[in-house]
């Protein structure tokens, strides 16, 4: 090939290339845009309104990953767990250290009562930020859905050194005592007592 065709075809790949980055760009402008629309309507709590912006600002820019985060959270607020799951996976897939997301995809199965998933994100939500916040409560509550109660009654337990104040986990560890049937052992009415004195 002489070296005219050479430059003539290095030329038209670099002008396609140049193209299609400009799309890109568009489609980046155009994805922002729909997301802000979105977000003013999330702050006003219209979380189904939402859900279309954020749906175009996916198809703009499918790597969009605060798109499909914010539209899980507009789902997770509509009660459709299904979508939200899809939506927090696909952000944790873009995004694999994106804690929130890996706690609201836990949380989603949790409402959604797929509470062995919930358990396994929950607990990954622990590895990428052992701090995090309401995890022990939500997989404890989890854990007691699965009628797995020890553990339950260690992520209450956790979840009291965190917060001694969460009457919710007084009342949780009280009844997962007494479902183990344990009476000997259990400290399900001192627990329950915690609770009520708290209300």
């Amino acid at each position: 090939m002489c070296l005219k065709r050479k430059i003539t075809l290095l030329l038209f790949i670099f002008s396609i290339s140049v193209g299609y980055s400009q799309v890109s760009v568009e489609n980046k402008n155009a994805a922002i845009k729909s997301f802000n629309e979105a977000v003013k309507l999330i702050k006003d709590k219209k979380y189904k309104e939402a859900i279309p912006f954020y749906d175009k600002a996916i198809a703009k820019n499918p790597e969009y990953d605060k798109a499909y985060y914010n539209r899980g959270i507009a789902y997770l607020n509509t009660k459709d767990y299904r979508k939200a799951v899809a939506d927090f996976k696909k952000t944790m897939e873009l995004d694999p250290k994106n804690t929130s997301a890996c706690y609201y995809l836990a949380y989603s199965n949790m409402k959604g009562k797929n509470y062995k998933e919930a358990v396994d994100y929950f607990t990954k939500t622990l590895e990428l930020d052992p701090a995090y916040k309401n995890v022990y409560v939500n997989r404890g509550t989890s854990y007691l859905r699965i009628k797995d109660n020890d553990k339950a009654i260690l992520d209450f337990s956790k979840a009291l050194e965190e917060d001694p104040k969460d009457v919710n986990s007084y009342f949780y560890k009280g009844y997962a005592e007494m479902l183990k049937k344990d009476y000997k052992t259990s400290t399900a009415a001192r627990e329950v007592d915690k609770y009520l004195l708290q209300l």
